[in-house]
């Protein structure tokens, strides 16, 4: 009965821990890799970019999910996150220019998208966009477009 029961138990801990693994999107590291994102970006000279995606599933907010990520391009390191995980970390620490963004507001728990675009030591932040605004303003999506390719050229 116990093996039964131990068995049960780590079947149900394993699906949590996959499903937990399963939400972060291919080519994107957790938030919990953050130190370990930022020393690989400064030793190869990218930038780190944060995404922070509430948890509604409307179309909208996956069409403008992939808009940023087509916006930001190649040639960078990615984290992504939830806004409760990242509005509730402790944020000690956390990079500068993180805990200086995070003390204008915290971020929608709702439908939203927000990339926010760090040099690779994260000590500045070169360009932050809501991704419904990059998916229905196509100038505002041109100039964050701009912004992200002359920060990357900064690096080089």
């Amino acid at each position: 009965m116990k093996k039964a029961i131990c068995l049960l138990i780590s079947a149900v801990l394993m699906s949590a821990v996959s499903c937990f693994a399963q939400d972060v999107p291919t080519g994107f590291s957790p938030l919990s890799e953050l130190k370990d994102v930022q020393a690989k970006a400064t030793l190869d000279g990218k930038l780190v970019v944060l995404v922070v995606k509430g948890i509604g599933y409307a179309a909208y907010v996956e069409s403008a999910f992939k808009t940023g990520n087509n916006s930001i391009g190649g040639g960078v390191e990615k984290i992504f996150t939830r806004p409760d995980e990242i509005n509730n970390a402790d944020k000690s620490a956390f990079p500068q220019a993180l805990k200086d963004r995070l003390k204008k507001g915290a971020f929608s728990t709702g439908s939203a998208v927000t990339f926010i675009v760090f040099d690779s030591k994260m000590t500045k932040i070169f360009a932050e966009a809501n991704g419904r605004d990059l998916l229905e303003d196509r100038k505002l999506n041109n100039e964050f477009k701009k912004k992200v390719q002359e920060a990357k050229k900064t690096l080089k």
